[in-house]
């Protein structure tokens, strides 16, 4: 393989160390050119403790590697590489400890230069844990790029409302932006291109989705963004790992509460334990970026001041669920306490105090003095 050029090395260095990103930064900071590495390659895989396989693996991929017809292979699939070097890589990406060298990135790269909020929660999500993401999202999409995983749950409906808003939205992969996992997932990403939103990945094409792959996705959801918001998530969801990213790097976390019995709210508690700011409507995120931020995306929305709540949408009774809509019947005439609620309801007090939530994050009941509730 003769000597390639500053780029065609970098890419050589992804398709090598794309499952231990921090190697490719270890080979940059010792070998500026390709020549450099292949003379120093054998002693550096030494010094690293590389075994047999390892090394195998390693000289099957230099011996393979032609880097123009992986270049040809990406533009037939309108697939640009963002370098460390582009003026398009996202700069806080780059201050993270172990910064992808190369992006594959599909779609409207200008997303990369607007102010980004990841957004994450569990897979499994409840429909406590959607509504809460599209009554956050909503209206934090005006000002923010969410950021997400195109995973299924909270990922997918903060891309969605992000959309349905006319906002924008990165999807990050865990996986070459030639598979879309999910699968069923295949819509969504077509949509986000649609309408001018970005798929990004640092691991090559054909590269596949396996468990060990999505936490180095993670780490990218955060470090290319200004906080990360945990709508949802178990004690061991996988969003809490964006979280405990977003911590390393200096990020700001935000954590929504949730019922208490719930196993889907253990990992936001615990990151609200740890201090992260909870969140209970879009300004609280706001105000924490309220001097950083520049003009919003929809500049006739201006930014609300600290002290003003994001008035809540009204919902109308169609629109509710069968037991939202029976506890704001009981409510139109009168406001009543939780106890003559679980009385007229028979519900259990763990469904009540649910279902008094949602219809809080809807704007159609509020709580008033003495621990009454009323419509709004």
């Amino acid at each position: 393989m003769s000597t390639l050029s500053d780029k065609q090395f970098y890419l050589l260095l992804s398709h090598l160390f794309f499952d231990t990103p921090y190697r490719a930064i270890k080979v940059i900071e010792i070998c500026q050119t390709h020549a450099a590495f292949l003379e120093k390659k054998d002693e550096i895989f030494n010094e690293w403790v590389v075994s047999e396989k390892v090394k195998q693996e390693y000289s099957k991929v230099l011996a393979q590697f032609e880097p123009e017809k992986i270049e040809i292979e990406l533009k037939n699939k309108d697939i640009q590489c963002l370098f460390l070097s582009d003026p398009n890589y996202p700069s806080l990406l780059k201050e993270i400890s172990d910064p992808p060298i190369v992006l594959y990135a599909k779609g409207n790269l200008s997303c990369l230069q607007n102010p980004k909020l990841a957004v994450v929660g569990a897979r499994n999500a409840t429909e406590y844990g959607k509504q809460v993401t599209e009554f956050l999202v909503k209206d934090l999409s005006d000002y923010f790029c969410i950021v997400s995983g195109l995973a299924k749950g909270i990922d997918t409906t903060a891309h969605d409302t992000t959309l349905q808003n006319h906002g924008k939205t990165i999807a990050v992969f865990g996986c070459g932006l030639d598979t879309i996992y999910p699968s069923e997932n295949q819509t969504l990403a077509k949509n986000i291109l649609e309408h001018n939103g970005l798929l990004l990945s640092e691991f090559p094409l054909k590269t596949q989705p396996i468990a060990y792959r999505f936490p180095l996705r993670n780490r990218i959801v955060s470090g290319m963004s200004m906080g990360v918001l945990v709508c949802e998530a178990g004690d061991k969801s996988g969003s809490l790992i964006t979280a405990y990213s977003a911590l390393d790097q200096n990020r700001e976390v935000f954590a929504v509460p949730g019922p208490i019995y719930a196993e889907t709210s253990k990992g936001t508690h615990k990151l609200i334990q740890l201090g992260a700011k909870l969140v209970t409507q879009a300004n609280d995120i706001i105000e924490e970026f309220q001097q950083t931020l520049h003009l919003p995306f929809k500049t006739s929305k201006t930014l609300p001041e600290k002290t003003t709540p994001i008035k809540k949408s009204s919902t109308h009774l169609d629109q509710l669920t069968g037991i939202e809509k029976d506890i704001a019947q009981l409510l139109q005439n009168e406001s009543s306490d939780i106890d003559h609620l679980i009385q007229k309801t028979q519900l259990p007090i763990h469904e009540l105090l649910q279902t008094l939530t949602m219809l809080e994050i809807k704007g159609v009941i509020q709580q008033e003095p003495g621990k009454r509730y009323g419509l709004v």
